[in-house]
Formats: C-alpha cells, sequence, structure tokens
C-alpha cells in the first residue's frame, strides 16, 4: 500500500511513481464524454466491415491491407486513420464516422469490447499474444507521452492494463482479457472473420485471400498481391508517415505529450522489446485464466493459437 500518500491505483496495490501519475491524468482525459456517447449510438451499414482489435495487435497492417484490397493501391492519405476511421476517436478528430468513404465496403477500425461495437455490420477480429501486444503497447506510447526512465514497463502494463472486469477499471478501456473473452464467443457466429497475427506475418498471402473473399471482392491476382506487397513490414517503414497516428497527436496535443516524441505504428522487426518481471508475467496468467479461459477452454494462448491453425480459402 502507498503508506506515505495514500495514493493507490483503483483496484491495485500499486503506488504510482510521477511520471505514472501525470500519464493516468492524460488517460482521464483521453475521452471526450459527449463524443464518446455519440460514438456508442453509431448505426453501421449491413455490408460495412469492422477491423476489432485490441491494440498493438495488427490495427494498422489489417487496416492498410483491408483498404488496399478495397482500392487496388490508394496511398494518397495523410495518415490511414483518414481513410480507415478510428470508431472511438472519430468524433474527437473532427471526422463524422458516417461520411462517405473512398470506396466499397466501409471500413472502421476499433478496440472496443464486443459489448459496446455497434452491431450490424461484419466483423473482422484480430488476436495477438497478450503479452507481446502490452510490451508493444509500452512502446507506443513511452516517447509520446513520457519517457521510458520515467515509467518502467512493468509499472505501465500492471497499472494500466492487468485489470480484472470492467468495474475494476474506472477508466472504461477495454483490457486485453476482456477484449479476448468478449469477441471469442462469436468465434463461430456468420460475419466474423478471426484472425491471428502471428498467422498473419507467417503467411499474409493467405491472410489477403482470406480477407478479400470475407469483403465480398472480387478475386483479382493482381490487386491481391498488390496489397500483399503494400501492407508489408518494408512497404509501411518506407511510408512510415503515412501510419505515425499524427492525427491523434495534434487532436491531443493539449494533454501534454512529449514536444519531440514519437507515435509511430510501424516499427523495425529488431526493435528493442523490454521485458517483463516474472510478477507481472503471473499476474498476467492469473487473469487469463480468471477471464479467458472460463469462455474459450484455453489455459494459453499458445494453446490456443496451435489449436487454431489458418483455415483453408474459401471458394
Amino acid at each position: 500500500m502507498c503508506l506515505e500518500t495514500k495514493e493507490q491505483v483503483p483496484g491495485t496495490d500499486i503506488c504510482p511513481t510521477p511520471g505514472m501519475k501525470r500519464f493516468l491524468e492524460v488517460l482521464d482525459n483521453w475521452r471526450d464524454p459527449q463524443n464518446y456517447e455519440k460514438m456508442l449510438k453509431y448505426q453501421p451499414q449491413r455490408s460495412e466491415v469492422f477491423i476489432a482489435t485490441f491494440g498493438k495487435s495488427g490495427t494498422t497492417l489489417v487496416s492498410q491491407m483491408c483498404h488496399q484490397l478495397r482500392t487496388g493501391g490508394h496511398m494518397d492519405f495523410k495518415e490511414i486513420t483518414e481513410v480507415v476511421p478510428f470508431l472511438e476517436l472519430a468524433y474527437d478528430l473532427g471526422m463524422d464516422p458516417n461520411g462517405e468513404q473512398i470506396a466499397e465496403p466501409r471500413l472502421t477500425k476499433t478496440h472496443l469490447e464486443h459489448d459496446l461495437c455497434p452491431k450490424g455490420a461484419r466483423y473482422i477480429v484480430v488476436l495477438r499474444n497478450p503479452i507481446k501486444a502490452l510490451v508493444s503497447y509500452y512502446n507506443f506510447v513511452a516517447g509520446w507521452f513520457f519517457r521510458p526512465e520515467e515509467i518502467s514497463v512493468d509499472e505501465y502494463v500492471q497499472t494500466v492494463h492487468l485489470k480484472e472486469p470492467r468495474s475494476a477499471n474506472p477508466r472504461g478501456f477495454c483490457t486485453v482479457h476482456t477484449f479476448f473473452e468478449s469477441w471469442w464467443r462469436h468465434r463461430n457466429d456468420p460475419d466474423y472473420l478471426f484472425l491471428f497475427y502471428e498467422h498473419i506475418l507467417a503467411d499474409p498471402e493467405t491472410t489477403a485471400r482470406k480477407v478479400n473473399n470475407f469483403m465480398g471482392l472480387d478475386d483479382d491476382e493482381e490487386r491481391i498481391q498488390n496489397a500483399v506487397r503494400m501492407s508489408s513490414r518494408e512497404y509501411m517503414l518506407k511510408h512510415e508517415d503515412h501510419f505515425d497516428e499524427h492525427l491523434t497527436r495534434l487532436a491531443k496535443a493539449h494533454l501534454g505529450s512529449l514536444p519531440n516524441g514519437n507515435s509511430t505504428k510501424v516499427l523495425p522487426a529488431d526493435f528493442p522489446k523490454p521485458k517483463l518481471s516474472a510478477e507481472t508475467l503471473a499476474e498476467a496468467d492469473r487473469l487469463w485464466k480468471l477471464i479467458v479461459q472460463p469462455t474459450t477452454g484455453y489455459a494459453t494462448y499458445e494453446e490456443m493459437l496451435n489449436d487454431n491453425p489458418m483455415m483453408p480459402v474459401l471458394n
């Protein structure tokens, strides 16, 4: 307990550092309440395709792949969010999620849990090893809102992400374990396509064919191959300014981002990855078994991944 200051992160025994206190204030003010309520009432079109992910689980990669599949090679945008709106931030960025899009089907990305996500569309759900996603999240925000020396990866993951169900998370953000549990219940429902990030990296061409079929697009070989090329790490790093979240940085600058910070979402494969402590890993495992395993039947993510190999392409 925080015996001296009596300041604890709600639902934990964590006593936040000064850097974490400042970052928690950012999270407390991240969402505009009125815009958030408007967002929850969004009514998608029947043909619309949602890209549903927990953050840092392939959102940008799959958004780029889907956009290139529907357009055949369109890069005339400042940032990917312009052409594939992020539902939770659309109104904050001055965007109308109902606005006309450049091509069909309409695409919208979201990190919402299933219960809050607007219904009536089609859904591509992407899952990733939660530990790797959380470490990637740390790399994403460290350098944007705080310096790595101010907040350790363990403090960040334990304080922000390792929560029990929503009632224990006063900021209302969906946790990684709640995301898994809420979406997996719809694994076999019509209009849902489940992908694993690890499978996408291992076989992007098969992924592109599955996504192309799910989106109801013609089986155009040149367009499919072009989408694979344009959603590769090499291509996206070459065009990094199209995937660097600069629109969000501008909209949220008043919250206190670092003057020369970086928020790019595409990193080299050899980018340094901090290690989580045994204590943090044990807590993540406890929450998986508490929240995810009862619904999925899987004791670990690796077990889930190995039991669900990439499905064959549907004709």
